[in-house]
Protein backbone atom coordinates (compact mmCIF):
# COMPACT_ATOMS: atom_id res chain seq x y z
CA UNK A 1 0.00 0.00 0.00
CA UNK A 2 2.87 2.49 1.24
CA UNK A 3 4.63 1.96 -2.85
CA UNK A 4 1.26 2.59 -3.89
CA UNK A 5 0.14 5.44 -2.32
CA UNK A 6 3.23 6.70 -0.76
CA UNK A 7 4.69 8.80 1.47
CA UNK A 8 1.73 11.50 0.70
CA UNK A 9 -1.21 9.39 2.33
CA UNK A 10 0.66 6.60 4.69
CA UNK A 11 3.43 9.14 5.81
CA UNK A 12 3.79 9.22 9.66
CA UNK A 13 2.80 12.68 10.12
CA UNK A 14 0.11 12.51 8.15
CA UNK A 15 -1.45 9.09 9.55
CA UNK A 16 -1.00 10.91 12.65
CA UNK A 17 -2.67 13.89 11.59
CA UNK A 18 -6.04 11.72 10.48
CA UNK A 19 -5.59 10.13 14.02
CA UNK A 20 -5.78 13.47 15.76
CA UNK A 21 -8.87 14.12 13.21
CA UNK A 22 -10.59 10.83 13.74
CA UNK A 23 -10.23 10.51 17.30
CA UNK A 24 -13.55 12.35 18.58
CA UNK A 25 -15.47 9.79 15.61
CA UNK A 26 -13.65 6.80 17.18
CA UNK A 27 -14.08 7.80 21.02
CA UNK A 28 -17.73 7.44 19.88
CA UNK A 29 -17.49 3.51 18.86
CA UNK A 30 -15.43 3.21 22.08
CA UNK A 31 -15.23 -0.21 22.85
CA UNK A 32 -13.27 -1.81 26.11
CA UNK A 33 -10.64 -4.25 25.06
CA UNK A 34 -11.15 -7.79 25.67
CA UNK A 35 -9.82 -9.77 28.95
CA UNK A 36 -6.12 -10.57 28.91
CA UNK A 37 -5.19 -11.08 32.64
CA UNK A 38 -3.33 -13.07 34.73
CA UNK A 39 -4.84 -13.46 38.52
CA UNK A 40 -2.74 -15.10 41.33
CA UNK A 41 -5.33 -16.85 43.69
CA UNK A 42 -3.93 -18.47 46.70
CA UNK A 43 -4.41 -22.03 46.60
CA UNK A 44 -6.91 -21.95 49.43
CA UNK A 45 -9.12 -19.60 48.29
CA UNK A 46 -9.30 -20.85 45.21
CA UNK A 47 -12.22 -23.41 45.14
CA UNK A 48 -14.35 -20.03 46.04
CA UNK A 49 -12.77 -17.77 43.46
CA UNK A 50 -13.53 -20.79 40.83
CA UNK A 51 -17.19 -21.11 42.13
CA UNK A 52 -17.41 -17.47 41.83
CA UNK A 53 -16.16 -17.51 38.41
CA UNK A 54 -17.95 -20.67 36.78
CA UNK A 55 -21.52 -18.89 37.77
CA UNK A 56 -20.86 -15.19 37.18
CA UNK A 57 -18.07 -15.28 34.32
CA UNK A 58 -18.55 -18.77 32.81
CA UNK A 59 -15.59 -17.85 29.82
CA UNK A 60 -13.75 -20.66 29.06
CA UNK A 61 -10.63 -21.87 27.93
CA UNK A 62 -9.42 -20.74 31.95
CA UNK A 63 -5.96 -21.72 32.31
CA UNK A 64 -5.08 -22.93 35.76
CA UNK A 65 -1.66 -23.17 36.42
CA UNK A 66 0.27 -23.96 40.07
CA UNK A 67 2.65 -21.50 40.82
CA UNK A 68 4.63 -21.76 44.37
CA UNK A 69 6.95 -18.69 45.23
CA UNK A 70 9.86 -19.42 46.65
CA UNK A 71 8.57 -16.34 49.07
CA UNK A 72 5.94 -13.88 48.84
CA UNK A 73 7.17 -10.89 46.37
CA UNK A 74 9.30 -7.76 48.17
CA UNK A 75 6.69 -5.50 45.95
CA UNK A 76 3.23 -7.08 47.72
CA UNK A 77 2.66 -5.12 51.18
CA UNK A 78 2.94 -6.66 54.30
CA UNK A 79 -0.76 -6.47 54.81
CA UNK A 80 -1.64 -7.91 51.67
CA UNK A 81 1.21 -10.73 52.05
CA UNK A 82 -0.59 -11.77 55.31
CA UNK A 83 -4.24 -11.67 53.65
CA UNK A 84 -2.53 -14.11 50.75
CA UNK A 85 -0.96 -16.65 53.41
CA UNK A 86 0.23 -18.27 50.87
CA UNK A 87 3.14 -19.18 48.88
CA UNK A 88 1.19 -21.74 46.43
CA UNK A 89 -0.62 -19.48 44.13
CA UNK A 90 -3.14 -20.71 41.40
CA UNK A 91 -2.35 -18.94 38.77
CA UNK A 92 -5.88 -18.55 36.71
CA UNK A 93 -5.05 -16.94 33.27
CA UNK A 94 -7.88 -15.28 31.16
CA UNK A 95 -6.86 -14.74 27.96
CA UNK A 96 -9.40 -13.27 25.05
CA UNK A 97 -12.69 -12.61 26.66
CA UNK A 98 -14.69 -10.25 25.55
CA UNK A 99 -15.62 -7.50 27.56
CA UNK A 100 -18.32 -5.39 25.54
CA UNK A 101 -21.37 -5.69 28.54
CA UNK A 102 -22.17 -1.74 29.17
CA UNK A 103 -23.24 -2.13 32.90
CA UNK A 104 -20.10 -4.53 33.32
CA UNK A 105 -16.62 -4.11 32.62
CA UNK A 106 -15.17 -7.30 33.45
CA UNK A 107 -11.68 -6.38 33.83
CA UNK A 108 -12.55 -4.45 36.91
CA UNK A 109 -14.51 -7.04 37.97
CA UNK A 110 -12.05 -9.61 37.87
CA UNK A 111 -9.67 -6.49 39.65
CA UNK A 112 -12.33 -6.78 42.86
CA UNK A 113 -12.52 -10.52 42.87
CA UNK A 114 -8.57 -10.94 43.12
CA UNK A 115 -8.33 -8.84 45.88
CA UNK A 116 -11.06 -9.98 47.79
CA UNK A 117 -9.93 -13.75 47.46
CA UNK A 118 -6.58 -12.29 48.82
CA UNK A 119 -4.48 -12.94 45.52
CA UNK A 120 -2.97 -10.48 43.05
CA UNK A 121 -3.22 -9.78 39.35
CA UNK A 122 -0.75 -8.58 37.02
CA UNK A 123 -0.31 -5.38 36.45
CA UNK A 124 0.75 -5.61 32.38
CA UNK A 125 -3.37 -6.18 32.39
CA UNK A 126 -5.97 -2.56 32.43
CA UNK A 127 -5.55 -1.60 36.31
CA UNK A 128 -8.79 0.25 37.93
CA UNK A 129 -7.27 0.13 41.29
CA UNK A 130 -7.81 3.85 43.39
CA UNK A 131 -4.31 4.55 44.97
CA UNK A 132 -5.13 3.48 48.77
CA UNK A 133 -6.45 0.33 46.97
CA UNK A 134 -3.35 0.32 44.75
CA UNK A 135 -0.66 0.68 47.97
CA UNK A 136 -2.87 -1.86 50.39
CA UNK A 137 -1.36 -4.78 47.73
CA UNK A 138 1.53 -3.54 46.61
CA UNK A 139 4.27 -1.99 48.79
CA UNK A 140 4.75 1.45 48.36
CA UNK A 141 7.62 2.30 51.03
CA UNK A 142 9.74 -0.04 49.26
CA UNK A 143 9.04 0.71 45.36
CA UNK A 144 9.78 4.48 46.61
CA UNK A 145 13.12 3.17 48.25
CA UNK A 146 14.58 1.25 45.09
CA UNK A 147 12.99 4.58 43.15
CA UNK A 148 15.21 6.55 44.75
CA UNK A 149 17.87 4.07 44.70
CA UNK A 150 17.96 3.55 40.64
CA UNK A 151 16.38 6.82 39.44
CA UNK A 152 17.36 9.82 41.98
CA UNK A 153 16.56 12.40 39.15
CA UNK A 154 13.00 10.89 38.47
CA UNK A 155 14.39 10.16 34.83
CA UNK A 156 11.95 7.41 33.81
CA UNK A 157 8.49 8.24 35.31
CA UNK A 158 6.95 9.84 38.43
CA UNK A 159 5.51 6.99 40.35
CA UNK A 160 4.52 2.84 39.60
CA UNK A 161 1.15 4.25 40.33
CA UNK A 162 0.73 7.12 38.28
CA UNK A 163 2.96 4.99 35.63
CA UNK A 164 0.18 1.62 35.53
CA UNK A 165 -2.91 3.52 36.04
CA UNK A 166 -4.73 5.15 32.98
CA UNK A 167 -7.56 7.28 33.48
CA UNK A 168 -10.49 6.24 30.90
Amino acid sequence: MRFLLGKAVLGSTNLIRWSGRLAPLLGKLKRRPDVVVDLFIPDRRFADFYAWYAAEARFFPLWVIPYRMPAIYPWVSDEHARRMADTLLIDCAIYGMPNSEPERDWSEVFEAQTFAHDGVKTLISRNHYDRERFFQIYDEPRYAAAKARLDPQALFHKGVFDKLHRVE
